[in-house]
């Protein structure tokens, strides 16, 4: 099961960069965001997997447009 998250408790590392802009990504996800952090300003959504593992996907504004970096 994979449930929306407003925050990230762990440090997640990139793992693939996806052709797609962000919101295609999480599309229909309520908590698509903006916010920033020790890298850049960044768009997108946190979530969790299993009630486990988290995820991020990411389109921080120095990346190429239309891209979104997964973090696990």
């Amino acid at each position: 099961m994979i449930e929306p998250i407003k925050r990230l408790s762990v440090d997640v590392i990139p793992q693939a960069i996806v052709g797609l802009p962000v919101g295609k990504i999480v599309q229909g996800w309520e908590h698509f965001s903006e916010g920033s952090d020790d890298l850049d300003l960044y768009e997108g959504a946190s979530f969790k997997l299993d009630n486990k593992i988290e995820i991020a996907v990411r389109h921080y504004r120095g990346h190429p447009s239309d891209t979104t970096t997964i973090y696990i």
